[in-house]
């Protein structure tokens, strides 16, 4: 085994792993660790320094950057798995990561919807996916007010992107849909945030980073089933024509929201989303990741995301993805007793709830634009508490974590086998 301070130092030596050691372990575990070794030790080389003038900086190129590893694989575990594969699909996956955590860090002049979606667009084209991006004339045409009225202080103009890996022959599997929240970034709208609650909502786009980047993944390692991802990106301003405290928005599913709170924003983008993507793609499964509250963080710190979901089958199966990799969920609740705190006098729903349970009255809300019939097949990942890294430490660098995408790969191909055994 490779010791702590292996790649502490400066050496023209290759670094040696000897997996004989892992006689002990199944092949399954030794693959697994395997894996887990090759991801973690890239991504805990990542870090973001473009915008650094100092091109010499020890800090930004520390030799801990640069190594060269040769690992020694036991004969038996050659024989029963493709060993260049498997490295080959951790490397995609740490590529996938490495595109959320420069995503979130990229600042918000630079990123911002326009930019982004050219991204997009770009990759997409580059796997070879289909992708569709809706501008506000066509948000407009489609009712989307929710994500409008966000949009609303706004110069620049909101757009829902749509990944799409169809293909003649996964028509017929089963469709996995991702939802992420992307708001550019938020100043709370005329609910204005302080200066310093401010900092960082760069990172309030983190749940559409995520759901990008654990797309790419599944595409570039081969995911045969159909994968859909819906992104809806916004900035939350003050401009002139700012939503206000006490608008009603009639949102693409009919429902009407009454806005007692502005920077309660992330909820209405998703509501139109997750409302037209099931109705359009009928998914199997759904899962949306979202930023969504500091109520999760005051939960929970910064060491879990809040996972939300009636169905105890989906979240024992995102459970099991989230020890797998090493990307801690924690469940809460979601009980009918939090929809009376969203009642309003004037509209169908309000958009906050009590100054209690704010997580859980936040999922409640999202669940109402689930049709019934779909929502023992919907997860919400609030992952405000880890968006961000506050140190770099292990795996993880100082920053944007990428939080979820190996969760979402992990779970992916969970689901796929689970529906291909049930076949």
């Amino acid at each position: 085994m490779i010791s702590k301070q292996a790649f502490a130092k400066k050496s023209d030596l290759p670094q040696v792993v000897d997996l004989s050691s892992f006689n002990h372990f199944s092949n399954e575990e030794t693959i697994r660790y395997l894996t887990a070794f090759v991801e973690g030790l890239h991504l805990g080389c990542y870090q973001f320094s473009k915008y650094k003038s100092d091109k010499n900086s020890s800090k930004k190129n520390p030799p801990s950057n640069k190594f060269e590893v040769i690992i020694t694989i036991p004969t038996l575990l050659k024989k029963q798995c493709d060993i260049n594969h498997l490295l080959k699909q951790a490397q995609a996956v740490k590529e996938s990561v490495f595109r959320a955590r420069d995503l979130v860090n990229e600042p918000p002049n630079v990123l911002h919807t326009e930019s982004l979606s050219k991204q997009v667009r770009e990759m997409a084209h580059s796997l070879k996916v289909n992708c569709r991006i809706f501008g506000k004339a066509e948000l407009k045409k489609m009712k989307m007010n929710a994500i409008l009225s966000v949009n609303a202080g706004s110069k620049h103009e909101a757009k829902m992107i749509i990944l799409d890996n169809f293909r003649p022959n996964n028509l017929n599997t089963s469709t996995f849909m991702m939802v992420g929240k992307g708001v550019m970034f938020d100043s709370g709208g005329l609910s204005l945030k302080s200066p310093n609650a401010m900092i960082g909502m760069k990172m309030d786009m983190a749940g559409a980073a995520t759901v990008i980047s654990a797309f790419e993944a599944l595409v570039k390692t081969g995911y045969s089933s159909r994968v859909v991802a819906i992104i809806p990106i916004t900035d939350n301003m003050t401009g002139s024509g700012a939503m206000k405290v006490n608008d009603i928005i009639q949102t693409y599913s009919g429902k009407s929201v009454e806005v007692l709170n502005t920077d309660a924003e992330g909820r209405l983008i998703l509501c139109d989303a997750l409302n037209y993507g099931v109705k359009k793609y009928n998914p199997d499964c759904t899962v949306d990741l979202a930023t969504l509250t500091g109520a999760c963080i005051v939960a929970l710190g910064q060491h879990y995301g809040g996972l939300f979901t009636p169905s105890d089958d989906l979240a024992e199966n995102l459970l099991v993805s989230s020890r797998q990799v090493d990307e801690a969920l924690w469940r809460l609740p979601i009980d009918d007793i939090y929809l009376k705190e969203l009642q309003s006098d004037v509209a169908d729903l309000k958009n906050i709830g009590s100054p209690y349970g704010g997580a859980s009255t936040a999922a409640k809300f999202l669940e109402q634009f689930i049709p019934e019939e779909y929502r023992g097949k919907w997860a919400h990942l609030d992952i405000a508490p880890v968006m961000e890294s506050t140190q770099s430490q292990g795996h993880s660098s100082k920053g944007g974590s990428g939080f979820g995408v190996r969760l979402l790969v992990d779970f992916a191909y969970r689901f796929m086998n689970h529906k291909k055994k049930k076949q």
